[in-house]
């Protein structure tokens, strides 16, 4: 957030980004979540909604989603960090930080598209992108450290990610390297 603040100033990214939201409340509730220390979410794919419910219902966990984002659940109160919540293991959510879903809600990425992400690890906007494109979309996630393209790899392969290549280009160079440079996002 601050370094968006510092590239864009604080009333061009206001102005951006209110045009996301709704109500000016949700819009405050974002920025108010970009401004605190904050616990993540867990963003999950809309197809694994009705199963994950079912493992929170089972374990008495609050079902509680963003107001700006309703496939998003807050971390329950009282349940300490670093607790394995039911449908971790399954992989039907994944943990990452609210203000990472922005640039991916601002992208309006729809199913089909062919999208690059630039500096894509360590993978939880590439992985919210790969959902939205469905399964005849195609990403480019490129990101130019070798160590967190491993990492980005083993997360693409535990949740089942198959309309994605990793690529590990300089983000400056990346038109040149790929075949049809044209994209959608």
């Amino acid at each position: 957030y601050d370094g968006c603040m510092k590239s864009m100033g604080r009333a061009a990214f206001h102005e951006y980004y209110r045009l996301l939201f709704e109500t000016e409340a949700e819009f405050k509730q974002f920025l108010e979540n970009l401004e605190r220390s904050s616990l993540p979410i867990l963003r999950f794919d809309p197809k694994n909604e009705l199963r994950l419910r079912e493992l929170w219902q089972q374990n008495n966990l609050p079902w509680k989603t963003l107001s700006w984002h309703e496939h998003a659940l807050t971390l329950p109160e009282g349940v300490p960090l670093g607790t394995e919540l039911p449908g971790y293991k399954e992989k039907l959510f994944y943990p990452m930080n609210a203000s990472s879903l922005a640039p991916v809600l601002a992208l309006d990425v729809q199913p089909g598209e062919f999208v690059l992400d630039a500096c894509a690890a360590p993978g939880g906007k590439a992985l919210f992108i790969s959902e939205l494109l469905g399964e005849n979309g195609k990403l480019i996630a490129n990101d130019s450290s070798a160590a967190r393209r491993n990492r980005m790899k083993k997360i693409f392969e535990e949740y089942g990610v198959r309309n994605a290549t990793i690529t590990g280009f300089k983000a400056e160079t990346i038109f040149k390297q790929i075949e049809n440079g044209k994209m959608d996002a």
